[in-house]
Order: structure tokens, then sequence, then C-alpha cells
């Protein structure tokens, strides 16, 4: 879980700097915008399913230590 919230928070914080930045050179709020979501515009459909996989991949691996301590936990 930990390592989820890290990479959420990264990922919060690295858009944020990106957008700042492009204010920062004169951008307009719009242009900045659309710089943060022109590499999602672009993407291939194979880009998208390997952007999905490694987003599943971290809460798969969430999702099943859950269950085994909730099965943990039943059987004692």
């Amino acid at each position: 879980m930990k390592v989820t919230l890290i990479f959420i928070f990264m990922l919060i914080s690295m858009q944020l700097i990106t957008f700042l930045l492009d204010l920062l050179l004169g951008l307009g709020r719009n242009s900045a915008i659309s710089n943060l979501l022109n590499p999602f515009w672009v993407m291939e459909p194979f880009e998208y399913f390997l952007l999905v996989l490694l987003v599943l991949i971290p809460l798969t691996n969430v999702l099943i230590k859950i269950i085994l301590k909730k099965k943990k936990f039943n059987e004692d």
C-alpha cells in the first residue's frame, strides 16, 4: 500500500511541476493543461495496453495481499 501511495504522490508531484514550469515559461493555462495530456493523445493502442498493465500490476499485488490476510484471519 505504501508503494502505491508513493507512486501516486510522485505522479501528482511531477505533473504539478510540469504544469507550473509551463506557466512560468509564459504559456496559458489551457496550453499547460494541453501539454500534460498530449502524451496520451499520441499513444498507439499497444502503448495504452502497456500503461494499463503497469497500473494493474501494483494493484493486483495489493489485492492478493488483502485476500491472503483475510484468508489467514478466517483460519484463526
